[in-house]
């Protein structure tokens, strides 16, 4: 028992030396406040895009097509700017194959001609995505018939 006492006085005496250098280092309190700050500069839904696949990019898309549809009918123009926003966020990392300026556009038309190609552009990035080429030349050609 008195191994172990000892033991525990020796440890705590290591520890009272090592916890007094940290109020010696100033570099340890500059760095925390460093990390604290980088923290807070994070974006967590950026974060989040970047980690999106091109599958979950397009699924998001989808659901905020929906969102702007609802704002154009609710005449809701903030969401709407939001929405495009978002949307151009999400559609950055996409390659220029998906046509994603064209979709956010059409997304953002009142018109029924532009929510028709709103999803249409949508199934065609699923087709490239899933590489269901034979499928695109019949898309291509309604998207051509509505513009």
């Amino acid at each position: 028992m008195q191994l172990v006492t000892q033991a525990c006085q020796e440890y705590g005496q290591y520890y009272v030396t090592y916890a007094s250098d940290f109020a010696q280092t100033p570099s340890i309190a500059s760095h925390q406040e460093e990390s604290s700050a980088a923290l807070d500069d994070l974006d967590a839904e950026e974060l989040l895009i970047q980690t999106m696949n091109d599958r979950q990019r397009l699924a998001e898309l989808g659901k905020l097509i929906g969102v702007a549809r609802y704002a154009l009918e609710g005449r809701d123009t903030q969401l709407l700017q939001e929405t495009k926003q978002r949307m151009q966020r999400i559609t950055a990392p996409l390659p220029d194959k998906y046509r994603s300026t064209e979709l956010i556009a059409a997304a953002a038309d009142p018109s029924e001609k532009g929510s028709r190609l709103a999803e249409l552009y949508l199934e065609r990035g699923y087709k490239l995505l899933d590489e269901e080429y034979a499928e695109i030349p019949r898309i291509e050609r309604d998207i051509r018939e509505l513009q």
